[in-house]
């Protein structure tokens, strides 16, 4: 270590700065290879995880749907005549239109045309 006792002042500042530098390099590559990686992750996830997630939360709604509608149909109070008046308008569901959407959850808004029912 006598050599960098022996050193001037000005090399020593330049040698610490430059030792400074070449880390603050290192890190900022390995930060630049870190965000390209999860940019490329990130995309992963938007363009294939996620819309089966939303598949799947279309799915439990129309499952609680279901449910609901279920249990309005097999209310004691119901007449047979309001029974079929909310069968029928469960029937009238349309379709979905495109081949990936998933059901309508007995018409969700912006998925299959809305609910009908009658009051």
């Amino acid at each position: 270590m006598k050599w960098f006792h022996d050193m001037k002042i000005a090399a020593k500042l330049m040698l610490s700065f430059g030792l400074v530098s070449v880390a603050a390099l290192i890190v900022g590559v390995v930060g630049y290879r870190g965000l390209a990686t999860d940019r490329v992750l990130l995309s992963e996830i938007a363009d294939h995880r996620l819309p089966s997630m939303r598949s799947i939360l279309l799915i439990q709604m129309a499952q609680k749907e279901v449910n609901s509608a279920e249990n309005a149909l097999l209310a004691a109070y119901l007449s047979r005549r309001q029974r079929t008046r909310l069968g029928g308008s469960m029937s009238r569901c349309r379709r979905p239109r495109k081949k990936r959407s998933i059901g309508c959850s007995l018409c969700l808004p912006g998925r299959g045309g809305g609910r009908t029912t009658r009051s």
